[in-house]
C-alpha cells in the first residue's frame, strides 16, 4: 500500500492482546472490540435542536444519521422522504416547516433512541447459497433476500 502512496495507520484489532479500549468509533459506527459487535453511533443526537425545524435542520440531521453498512436503511430513509416533501412545498432553507411535517420529523427524531438496541456481530460464520433482488414497488425500500445455509460446528 505504501508503494501506491497510501500509508496505513491506526489499525484496530479484536484479538484479545490488542483490546485495550472497549469501544471505539469506526466509520460512523461504534465497535465494541471485546464483544466484536457493531452498533449505531448516536452521540450526535444531543447536537440537534428540534425547537425550530427548517429544511436546513432536517438535512443536517439526515446526514448525521450515518449508516455505511445500511443496518438501519429504512430508518435513515424516512427523513430523506420528508426532505422531498419540503422541496415539493417550495420551502426555503431557513423557513420553518409546516406543522404536520414537523410532527413527523420530531417523531422520527425521538424514535432514533431505539437504535441503541441495534447490535450487529462484526463477523457471521455463514455460507451464502442463493440470493435474489426484489424491488418493492410502492416505496423506495429495496429488499435483498438471502437464503442462508448455516453450517453447524
Amino acid at each position: 500500500m505504501k508503494k501506491g502512496g497510501s500509508e496505513l495507520r491506526d489499525w484496530e484489532s479484536s484479538a484479545p492482546r490488542h483490546v485495550n479500549s472497549k469501544t471505539i468509533d469506526l466509520l460512523g459506527l461504534k465497535w465494541n472490540k471485546s464483544e466484536d459487535i457493531l452498533s449505531i453511533n448516536l452521540k450526535w443526537l444531543k447536537e440537534v435542536n428540534i425547537e425550530i425545524i427548517t429544511k436546513r435542520t432536517m438535512l443536517s440531521a439526515t446526514h448525521k444519521a450515518f449508516d455505511p453498512f445500511r443496518f438501519v436503511s429504512p430508518v435513515t430513509l424516512c427523513p430523506k422522504l420528508m426532505l422531498q416533501k419540503t422541496w415539493k412545498l417550495s420551502l426555503r432553507w431557513d423557513e420553518e416547516i409546516i406543522e404536520s411535517l414537523r410532527e413527523e420529523f420530531v417523531q422520527w427524531f425521538r424514535e432514533l433512541e431505539a437504535l441503541k438496541e441495534v447490535r450487529v456481530p462484526r463477523w457471521i460464520n455463514i455460507q451464502l447459497r442463493n440470493s435474489s433482488y426484489t424491488p418493492f414497488v410502492m416505496q423506495p425500500f429495496p429488499i435483498l433476500y438471502w437464503k442462508l445455509m448455516i453450517k453447524k460446528a
